[in-house]
């Protein structure tokens, strides 16, 4: 059972945190065009590259799902966290050698088009982007003292596209209780994905099997049509 699930996993990342954008909705289209809103949320470096971008809209989403996902992965280990966009610095890290390696769920490799690290208030964050037309989804990583080791295990990922009608926040859970049902072979009426509320607000998402809290990393994100997660064990 579930008891003799390998407790290493610590040993290889600290935490991640993941972040996906529907660069269809109308929420996105044209966003690049709000000054104020940039001026809000972008450094100046950052302002001036999505200017510069050929695809200015897919740029701005990039540097905020970044944001965004090293954010969910830092305050895991601190708490309370203040998160100001701003403060949240991205860079590109071109030709950077990825410390992780994304799977799809299936298995499958996922191939990392893009490597950057965001400077946040508690240190950086590694970020890593997987790109389409259609939609942004970056993963953000924080390493433990390894230096550039790679993690042992991979962070499963899973991005998918709904149409019609649907709650994206019990979607997104179904889809991981799914998945690490699968995985630790337990039944995925005994898995629970929680998020505890806090003097902060609710905390990050934790996974509960059988009434006891694991030590398997989570993040879920959703917007628009999409859904995705990011899964370490």
């Amino acid at each position: 059972m579930f008891n003799a699930w390998p407790k290493w996993r610590r040993n290889t990342l600290t935490s991640i945190g993941n972040d996906i954008v529907d660069l269809t909705s109308s929420d996105s289209v044209g966003k690049s065009l709000d000054r104020r809103f940039i001026a809000r949320v972008f450094t100046p470096e950052e302002q001036e590259r999505i200017d510069r971008s050929l695809s200015p809209d897919a740029t701005l989403w990039m540097l905020w799902a970044a944001k965004e996902a090293a954010f969910k992965a830092v305050s895991k280990f601190k708490p309370g966290l203040s998160f100001a966009h701003r403060a949240y610095a991205h860079r590109d890290e071109p030709g950077k050698a990825a410390h992780i390696v994304l799977k799809q769920t299936n298995g499958n490799a996922v191939s990392i088009q893009e490597c950057g690290v965001v400077m946040t208030p508690a240190g950086p964050v590694d970020t890593f982007f997987t790109l389409s037309t259609h939609r942004v989804h970056c993963v953000a990583a924080v390493r433990n003292g390894n230096g550039g080791a790679p993690a042992a295990n991979p962070v499963h990922v899973l991005e998918e596209r709904r149409d019609g009608p649907f709650d994206p926040s019990a979607a997104v859970r179904r889809a991981a209780i799914h998945h690490l049902a699968s995985v630790t072979k337990a039944s995925p009426y005994y898995i629970d994905i929680r998020r505890d509320e806090t003097p902060h607000g609710y905390g990050a998402p934790r996974v509960f099997i059988e009434g006891n809290r694991t030590d398997i990393d989570i993040s879920l994100s959703h917007d628009g049509k999409y859904i995705a997660f990011a899964v370490h064990y």
